[in-house]
């Protein structure tokens, strides 16, 4: 079960300086099942926040991600400039 909090704001009285980005869906097997929810969600919702982010002009995001971006990479600790090779639909 998917559990989400909305909350509605005034952005034209609020000032967000930064956005912590921490809301995709994470289950592989459910992504391997239901490819189209994960992109609907984790792909066309980032882009709608980065769309509000650059309305009311905030530039600065944390992404928090999972490692699983990188497959089963030969070296660990994973580092930014890996290659990317997811090995399924969340990834």
């Amino acid at each position: 079960m998917l559990f989400c909090m909305v909350v509605f704001l005034d952005l034209t009285v609020c000032r967000f300086v930064a956005v912590i980005h921490f809301a995709g869906l994470k289950a592989v097997g459910e992504s391997m099942a239901r490819p189209f929810r994960y992109f609907d969600n984790n792909l066309i919702g980032s882009i709608t926040l980065y769309q509000v982010m650059a309305r009311y002009n905030c530039k600065k995001l944390v992404f928090w991600f999972s490692a699983i971006v990188y497959g089963q990479p030969r070296i660990i600790p994973c580092v930014e400039d890996f290659e990317l090779k997811a090995m399924n639909p969340y990834g």
